[in-house]
């Protein structure tokens, strides 16, 4: 048998075997580096184009939508404007995991800007959390949601990302506007109110009284006064409908809200 291996005939056949499978092997891996030079980055572009698309079509398939409403009075302005709003695009579970994603219990309810932040950037309905004065940036870290500021300090002495806000009260925005069904909400409303999930819920409970009358502020007062301020993210259509006084600035909107026990 090994006088066969040694033979030239079997050493030609053998020699050019393998300068075949080096050549093939080569060509391969040109090919394998070419097309993926080619098609990657359009791989790439058709992930980040269909991934609205898919997350939109699975929220559907599992029943969380958006509610609509026909609006005709003097305030349908606002309504148009909360159409276009981030939130409308994530879902409630989803936006409860980011928002709690980095919590830990010795911070009390209350979680940095800047971890918000880093939690949502990704996402793509939030990619413009980061730039100031944007729609997404504007509404999540209202002061509404942020925490009370110390006798004598102005916004100017603190960087935004460095201040804290409320988990409980960006969980009612989402309650409000992010893509669920209405158990859910009622379902996500009660463990908000009542943690320790008891079978009835007593009208004093201070949560309780606390949370619906901020539902009815963020619908109207913060919807309003948004709609005013960030006239560069309104839709086209509603710049002739808009009728917010002109006196409504961003320093009437950005008032240090009274601590709440969450």
């Amino acid at each position: 048998m090994g006088a066969c291996s040694d033979r030239p005939e079997v050493n030609a056949v053998r020699n050019t075997s393998y300068e075949w499978y080096t050549s093939a092997s080569s060509y391969t891996s040109q090919k394998y580096k070419a097309t993926k030079e080619y098609l990657g980055p359009k791989i790439s572009q058709a992930s980040t184009d269909y991934e609205p698309h898919y997350d939109i079509a699975r929220m559907y398939a599992h029943g969380w939508i958006n509610e609509s409403v026909t609006d005709s009075s003097q305030i349908k302005f606002i309504t148009e404007f909360e159409k276009d709003l981030p939130l409308r695009n994530i879902s409630l579970t989803e936006f409860e995991r980011r928002l709690k994603k980095l919590v830990t219990p010795a911070m009390q309810d209350m979680v940095p800007v800047r971890v918000v932040t880093e939690c949502f950037k990704d996402h793509w309905a939030f990619t413009d959390i980061e730039e100031e004065e944007s729609l997404t940036r504007e509404l999540l870290f209202d002061s509404l949601f942020l925490e009370e500021l110390e006798e004598g300090e102005t916004e100017d002495d603190i960087d935004l990302t460095d201040r804290r806000c409320s988990i409980p009260m960006l969980m009612l925005l989402g309650l409000l506007y992010c893509r669920s069904n209405r158990r859910q909400r009622a379902e996500k409303f009660y463990e908000l109110v009542e943690i320790q999930l008891t079978e009835s819920l007593q009208v004093e409970d201070p949560e309780f009284r606390s949370y619906v009358p901020f539902l009815y502020e963020i619908a109207y007062k913060l919807m309003f006064n948004s709609t005013a301020d960030i006239g560069t993210r309104r839709p086209a259509k509603m710049e002739t409908q808009l009728a917010a006084p002109k006196s409504t600035t961003k320093s009437t909107r950005r008032r240090a809200r009274p601590k709440t026990s969450a």
